[in-house]
């Protein structure tokens, strides 16, 4: 256990020198911006000098190690932020996906029902046009006799 601490506080301190790294790197790199924009533009905004940015791309500029602690730790943090949120979106899609699973039984009872009362109502349609032509065949005997 005590070993786990001792890792935990390397690699802590290891972040806070990063963290450190970065907040110099962002300094230095607020400060050139603003002497290009201070020695570069003239008051009717034109490009006074050009070699300024020449001296600017001499500068090296800021890579980042290999194994960047701050990205591994940002990533990481995404990643089970990432997790939670699906999980999260899972469950909810699960309870809603009870309730689509009922209503879906539902309406196939619905349709059940409406297609045997579409059967009967098809039936008694024949009925009356058999009905209807039982009475047209005998107004036509009658008229007939």
């Amino acid at each position: 256990m005590d070993t786990e601490k001792d890792v935990l506080d390397v690699y802590i301190k290891n972040l806070e020198n990063q963290i450190g790294n970065k907040r110099y790197f962002l300094n230095q790199t607020r400060s050139a911006i603003e002497e290009i924009r201070s020695r570069s533009v003239d008051s009717a905004g034109k490009a006074v000098d050009p070699e300024i940015f020449t001296e600017l791309l001499k500068k090296p500029m800021f890579l980042p190690e290999r194994a960047d602690p701050i990205g591994f730790s940002l990533m990481s943090n995404f990643l089970s932020s990432r997790a939670q949120s699906s999980s999260d979106w899972l469950s909810v899609m699960n309870d809603q996906s009870i309730d689509t699973k009922t209503i879906v039984s539902l309406q196939e009872n619905i349709n059940s029902d409406l297609e045997e009362l579409l059967r009967k109502l098809q039936h008694q349609l024949a009925d009356l046009d058999n009905k209807k032509q039982d009475l047209a065949h005998i107004k036509n005997t009658k008229r007939q006799k």
